[in-house]
């Protein structure tokens, strides 16, 4: 919902147990935060009683490289930040399959973070996000009337790193670096009102560092260039 992002959506299929969970799948109701965001690269869960369901997703920001996945979980970005975010986000979606409120359904919920390198985690309440869809959070961490709340948010965004004042993060350590590859997990975890687990969803967003094919084809190219040129010159200075 930030920004509006150019990207293509990538055709899956569903997996799962019992169609609790799948992976490279879409989110009731469709996602809808921003234009041009993917609907079918996704992995879900629902509650013990069906009638939640959690979606996570990774997605580029604008043109960044693709980010693409392996149908189970796993997605693949690049370091590096687009003005002042990382090039890629994290998606997520909380929404009813029964129709009824999400409010009605007496749930709280968090995302957590971790990063392989263990210099960075986070534990995030997604519902004071302030531009959540649909239309926001009038009042921070209400869920209203609707029947779903989603967002697609970076780590270096605003909200997130103002959260120690804004109640978003519950726990914070270390700080994002975006220009740092390593794995990080983001799982998505649903709990009644005894704090008891209903329904968890998790990914892996695998950042590497900046494919370099094309700059070494540059150079071999160069290289390439120098030797035709060597080849011509011996060739004129032999007729």
């Amino acid at each position: 919902m930030k920004y509006a992002l150019l990207t293509a959506a990538v055709a899956g299929m569903a997996i799962g147990a019992a169609g609790a969970r799948g992976a490279d799948t879409t989110v009731t109701g469709g996602f809808m935060p921003g234009h041009g965001d993917p609907q079918n690269n996704f992995t879900v869960a629902t509650t013990t009683d069906g009638t939640v369901e959690l979606g996570l997703s990774a997605q580029q920001r604008f043109t960044a490289p693709f980010v693409s996945d392996d149908n189970a979980g796993t997605y693949f970005a690049v370091v590096g930040g687009h003005g002042i975010g990382s090039l890629w986000n994290f998606d997520f979606s909380i929404a009813t399959t029964d129709g009824t409120s999400l409010s009605s359904k007496n749930l709280t919920y968090s995302i957590d973070v971790t990063s392989s390198n263990s210099d960075f985690s986070a534990e995030i309440n997604p519902l004071f996000l302030p531009d959540n869809y649909p239309g926001g959070s009038a009042v921070p961490g209400s869920l209203g009337v609707g029947q779903e709340v989603q967002n697609s948010e970076n780590l270096n965004f605003g909200d997130l790193n103002l959260a120690h004042t804004s109640g978003l993060f519950t726990s914070h350590t270390g700080t994002f670096d975006f220009n740092e590859a390593e794995n990080y997990t983001f799982t998505l975890t649903a709990r009644d009102a005894a704090h008891q687990v209903v329904a968890t969803d998790s990914i892996t967003v695998d950042v590497v560092p900046t494919p370099l094919p094309s700059a070494a084809g540059m150079g071999l190219a160069v290289v390439g260039g120098l030797g035709v040129m060597g080849l011509l010159r011996k060739r004129a200075s032999a007729v």
